[in-house]
């Protein structure tokens, strides 16, 4: 679709489930498209970015999630699936790498919408290594 703008769904399940109704909203506006794998949590989906964007492309716009199965139960990583800590240290490397494709990101976490302003980025200051979540997280309107 020479001329469309380029949208990547970058989610888990649910964004699977999702993918293929927004394409039809946005048919002829937008190409829409997304990993066939399920992006899972977010150490996965940082591993498999540069896999993902050489495969698809450089987009225009992504939307993005992760969260479930970072905070979800896994017997086998009992008692904590991903600490809080390195889960929003996974959220601002995957938002540096996807800045480095566009700066029109959206963020989308359960029964909430947010955005991430890539604009922003990074933002760190003197002896800070990370943003916290709320540094690169704000509702939208």
């Amino acid at each position: 679709m020479a001329g469309t703008v380029k949208v990547m769904l970058l989610g888990d399940s649910i964004r699977m489930s999702y993918q293929p109704l927004v394409a039809r909203l946005l048919e002829g506006r937008a190409e829409v498209l997304g990993p066939a794998d399920n992006c899972q949590y977010s150490l996965y989906t940082l591993s498999s970015l540069a896999r993902w964007a050489n495969e698809l492309g450089k987009p225009d716009i992504v939307h993005w999630n992760n969260g479930l199965h970072d905070a979800g139960h896994n017997p086998q990583r009992h008692p904590i699936q991903i600490p809080i800590d390195m889960y929003r240290a996974n959220l601002a490397h995957i938002l540096d790498a996807l800045s480095r494709l566009t700066d029109k990101i959206t963020y989308g976490r359960q029964r909430h919408r947010c955005t991430l302003n890539a604009r922003f980025a990074p933002m760190r200051g003197p002896g800070e290594t990370r943003r916290s979540i709320g540094t690169i997280v704000r509702p939208l309107n």
